[in-house]
């Protein structure tokens, strides 16, 4: 079984993690965000999942969003769980897709 903490309510209270993640047998990708969201708001929705253990937002060349995302949980268990729960998920009108590397 694996049980799924809530995260804090307050972005302010969310735990430092690191903003890269390296490549590995647990590391996630999910894409299909809004350019205009901030790292905050997709670090938000892949951590309703599961805590993590590192995210890296994708930015383009001027330094925005390019709506990418690669993240590693804390409990590699909850990559299947992700896989299943983000993918097709709609987002400001996008679908996401969420899928291990």
């Amino acid at each position: 079984e694996v049980k799924t903490p809530m995260p804090p309510p307050l972005p302010s209270e969310w735990p430092r993690i690191p903003r890269r993640t390296p490549n590995g047998p647990h590391k996630m990708y999910c894409g299909g965000f809004h350019p205009l969201h901030t790292d905050l708001q997709v670090r938000q929705v892949v951590q309703s999942v599961g805590e993590l253990k590192s995210i890296a937002v994708m930015p383009d060349e001027n330094g925005k969003s390019t709506g990418h995302a690669f993240f590693e949980y804390k409990d590699p268990r909850v990559s299947a769980v992700a896989e299943v729960v983000l993918t097709g998920i709609k987002v400001r009108g996008t679908r996401l897709v969420c899928k291990r590397m």
